[in-house]
């Protein structure tokens, strides 16, 4: 079964690059230039992951993009939301966190970046470890291959078996 992932965003080209390198690798992605076409496929459709960018109109206003998280996460909580974004302060990862952002991406990323940090998310690891959004409720990102969660400034401390 192919993982789904929705990418958003209103530069066109950024898009077809997303679509191509990610269908390339197996993934069936749905592109949306705007906020309105996005949540329409959110509502017909399951992801895995969602990727936005911060900025979904020209006005340069984060608040858009993080009340698109806060409402593409109440139609779909069991998927992944990145917001793509060129600055990132604690502050406002904080806040992204609180609206249901997995994850912030600073800009620019490569495409291989993107998707280990997708795939970090989505993808089950065949050692055991449970993506976060399948995690019960207020945990800590798990550990991988024995170190601390790249998403959490912390280090996690691994339950005893």
């Amino acid at each position: 079964m192919k993982l789904r992932i929705l990418f958003v965003d209103k530069d066109e080209y950024l898009l077809n690059v997303h679509r191509k390198y990610f269908e390339r690798d197996g993934y069936q992605v749905d592109c949306a230039i705007t906020e309105t076409d996005a949540m329409a496929m959110i509502f017909r459709n399951q992801y895995a992951a969602i990727v936005c960018d911060l900025h979904l109109d020209n006005n340069g206003s984060d608040e858009r993009g993080l009340l698109f998280a806060s409402k593409a996460r109440t139609l779909r909580p069991g998927a992944a939301f990145f917001i793509m974004t060129s600055r990132v302060s604690d502050d406002f990862e904080r806040n992204a966190r609180s609206r249901g952002v997995y994850m912030c991406l600073t800009k620019p990323q490569t495409l291989h970046s993107i998707k280990i940090a997708l795939e970090f998310a989505i993808v089950p690891d065949p050692l055991g470890s449970i993506p976060k959004q399948l995690q019960p409720s207020g945990q800590e990102p798990f550990m991988y291959f024995g170190e601390p969660s790249p998403l959490n400034r912390s280090p996690v401390v691994p339950q005893s078996a």
